[in-house]
């Protein structure tokens, strides 16, 4: 059970995807799956927004946050590709994603724009986007730092 159900409800239909599931073989940092890494961040943006009381799309929130790291791939596998991950993963992410799911503009823009300013050709567009770059940094800081991970503040339904 989630903590809150209107994340629930916006989350469920990514979280229990087949494909998006997959995510959780493949490493994001240390220990931590991509897919824990991006529910971290989704949970750690949602919940800080809840609490500031920010006007801004709560679901294009989530759903940003979910999808910015879907690339599929365990980049820490060199020789296979993946060179240059920092700047190329997040058109793989919306890539992936746009295959996958529906997405709207803002979504989108969220996925692809959440390596600023490394990324510097592709601007955050929102507050959402901005709030998404904000805790995919402060939870992979988190991630890599900590002997031990800390699991994600919201779990999925079993």
């Amino acid at each position: 059970m989630l903590i809150d159900p209107f994340f629930d409800s916006v989350a469920s239909p990514i979280l229990n995807d087949l494909e998006y599931r997959s995510q959780k073989s493949y490493r994001a940092h240390k220990d931590v799956s991509v897919y824990s890494h991006s529910l971290s961040v989704a949970s750690y943006a949602y919940l800080y927004a809840k609490k500031k009381n920010l006007s801004i799309d709560y679901k294009a929130l989530i759903r940003g946050a979910l999808l910015h790291d879907y690339y599929l791939y365990d980049w820490h596998h060199s020789g296979e590709g993946h060179k240059l991950h920092g700047f190329r993963h997040p058109f793989f992410a919306l890539h992936n994603a746009s295959k996958r799911f529906d997405l709207t503009p803002k979504d989108r823009n969220i996925i692809v724009s959440h390596m600023f300013p490394v990324v510097f050709w592709v601007f955050p567009r929102s507050k959402e986007a901005r709030l998404v770059i904000k805790a995919d940094r402060h939870c992979a800081w988190e991630e890599t730092r900590h002997k031990k991970v800390k699991e994600p503040i919201i779990r999925p339904a079993q």
